[in-house]
């Protein structure tokens, strides 16, 4: 009970000391998400489509990835060009920066180990405020996307168009369901996704420090590109690779067979399993830390 008393204030001052760290890549996620609006309006207007995207196309468009990889790369009958979604890439590493930027380094864990007088509120304090700090950075993304629709006089609702598979080269748009599709799953994938590596991502802080777990949370989001596997959770938050814009079966392809889409209840319970071992770990890991040496217990 002591520890649960102690957590809000531990959890008052992580975020006082890296608010504007917070502040920056909220504001980075801000213009990442608003630039990806801008290209949405421009291939539209490319394309000679005057209808008014809705929020679940903007919010599809921002969160849209990278089609599936060639399943048998060794057959060329078609090339294929490398288009890296730069876009969606530098959202997901700027919320991995976020989360390095929370998580306090040895020096700052020492100290508010001290200073809360408790291991367990010091854990508590620690990854309640990532996860307050990465809920604030997607809040900011969202703004914009809210923003954009009202600004571009699209309606406030997640189904999305039927020129958005096409439009951004979705692989196989479902053909098992009606025209209608939605964003709100991939919204809710992206967010349950991120909040999972940003604990785990504390957890290896906690282990080794915080510039080997983001260069190990950086080099997962960016295999995720090239590998269509759940366990690589960067899959987990783009709309391509979701099961609302491809087939929930094999697709067979001159280049071999593609993977089925991804359900949301994959990436739910993927996301707990991970949050919940993510907890249970760095919690372990926190407790035991020697405050008066950076050894081990």
């Amino acid at each position: 009970m002591g520890g649960m008393r102690l957590s809000p204030r531990v959890l008052r001052r992580a975020l006082r000391a890296s608010r504007f760290e917070r502040r920056i890549c909220c504001a980075l996620g801000a213009l990442i998400a608003a630039g990806t609006c801008v290209t949405l309006r421009l291939r539209l207007l490319v394309n000679e489509y005057v209808i008014a995207p809705k929020l679940g196309d903007i919010v599809c468009a921002v969160l849209a990835g990278m089609p599936q990889p060639p399943p048998n790369p060794d057959v060329l009958t078609v090339m294929q060009q490398l288009r890296i979604p730069f876009g969606w890439l530098a959202l997901m590493l700027v919320s991995i920066y976020l989360v390095s930027s929370v998580y306090p380094n040895n020096q700052e864990l020492q100290g508010v180990m001290v200073a809360s007088g408790s291991r367990r509120a010091c854990w508590e304090g620690i990854f309640m405020s990532v996860l307050a700090s990465v809920l604030a950075y997607w809040a900011s993304v969202a703004a914009v996307c809210l923003a954009a629709t009202l600004a571009l006089g699209g309606e406030l609702t997640f189904d999305t168009s039927t020129w958005l598979p096409s439009l951004y080269d979705f692989a196989h748009e479902t053909l098992t369901h009606g025209s209608v599709r939605s964003g709100l799953p991939v919204c809710l994938s992206t967010l349950a996704a991120s909040c999972a590596l940003a604990l785990a991502q504390c957890a290896l802080s906690a282990a080794w420090d915080n510039n080997v777990a983001f260069a190990l949370l950086a080099a997962s989001i960016c295999a995720s590109l090239f590998v269509m596997h759940p366990l690589l959770m960067g899959n987990l938050m783009m709309a391509s690779r979701s099961a609302e814009f491809v087939v929930q079966g094999p697709v067979e392809t001159e280049f071999g067979t593609y993977a089925p889409g991804i359900e949301l209840w994959v990436s739910a319970v993927l996301s707990a399993i991970v949050s919940l071992a993510a907890v249970i770990a760095g919690g372990m890991i926190v407790s035991a830390r020697d405050v008066l040496r950076k050894d081990r217990i």
